[in-house]
């Protein structure tokens, strides 16, 4: 199944700012929570607070 991992760095009471969006082709959901919160984990050191997941008809599935 196809997701989408996007890194984001939410602002004050702006639009929240994707650093880095990527598609990830995994068999599960769980897999790829597991791979946005390591991404999450990497990216943190550049100002991002959350990650989001969404399917492929572009639903978000996932947020930390």
């Amino acid at each position: 199944m196809k997701f989408t991992i996007e890194i984001v760095r939410a602002g004050d009471a702006r639009q929240p700012v994707v650093l880095y969006r990527v598609i990830a082709d995994e068999i599960s959901p769980k897999r790829v929570k597991t791979r946005a919160d390591h991404l999450l984990a990497s990216w943190r050191g550049r100002g991002a607070n959350s990650a989001r997941v969404l399917n492929a008809k572009g639903e978000q599935i996932y947020t930390t």
